[in-house]
């Protein structure tokens, strides 16, 4: 990550965007960060772009990168493993566009927003960040795992968002919005918050499709309307 003869600081890493770069590219296969220059990477929403190899944390965390790929409906995606050598998710860059994210661990936090991807790994004693490649349509897998929180920030007119998630499990995880994304009220409370976005679900087609004020959606796949409530939603 240099071209200094030596690596950039993750202050140097904050200041990337400011100077108009939008990603890194790492050409010879293999990057290895520290806890602090990942998760300033992370804060940045810059791209990361590897060759097929390895994005190796100072901790043993890593993702393994693949592009170039044929006969399947994706082009490219990338392995996220955490600390332990677990597979924690996979990204992939679907040829139409869109993105699919499939969670392979409990307790991962996952964040999208507009030009924003992130898995976080060990959330709840501050794990690693891991930066994605990020879409406008993000279908979001997360069956069979459990204790996961689900941050949707806006595209805040920007970018419209559509996402799906599927596996979202009513008892355990949590989904977590920037607040005033559901009402115009200033400085509102949680539950008004809580309220405005029941206000704005529709039960469809065997799903709960919630719509922000921005026009975003997020779409959870064999949920209904009934089973979100102040356990299962929080507000930031």
């Amino acid at each position: 990550m240099a071209d200094l003869g030596r690596a950039l600081t993750p202050t140097e890493i904050g200041l990337l965007p400011g100077l108009g770069v939008s990603r890194i590219i790492v050409t010879n296969g293999a990057l290895t960060l520290s806890a602090a220059q990942h998760n300033a990477l992370a804060s940045t929403n810059l791209t990361l772009v590897t060759a097929p190899g390895s994005y190796l944390y100072s901790d043993g965390a890593s993702t393994l990168y693949q592009s170039g790929v044929t006969g399947q409906s994706y082009g490219s995606d990338e392995k996220v493993y955490d600390a332990q050598g677990g597979l924690a998710a996979t990204a992939y860059d679907n040829l139409d566009a869109t993105g699919l994210l499939s969670l392979g661990e409990n307790g991962l936090t996952t964040t999208v927003g507009n030009g924003l991807l992130t898995v976080q790994t060990g959330a709840a004693t501050g794990g690693d960040v891991f930066p994605l490649a990020a879409h406008a349509s993000e279908t979001i897998n997360a069956a069979g795992t459990t204790g996961d929180t689900f941050v949707f920030a806006p595209g805040a007119g920007q970018t419209v968002l559509h996402d799906t998630l599927n596996g979202f499990d009513p008892s355990s995880d949590v989904l977590q919005f920037s607040g005033a994304t559901f009402t115009s009220a200033s400085s509102p409370t949680p539950a008004q918050e809580l309220a405005a976005l029941l206000n704005s679900v529709t039960n469809a087609a065997g799903a709960a499709v919630i719509t922000d004020l921005h026009g975003d959606t997020l779409t959870l796949a064999n949920i209904t309307k009934a089973s979100l409530t102040a356990h299962n939603v929080a507000f930031k």
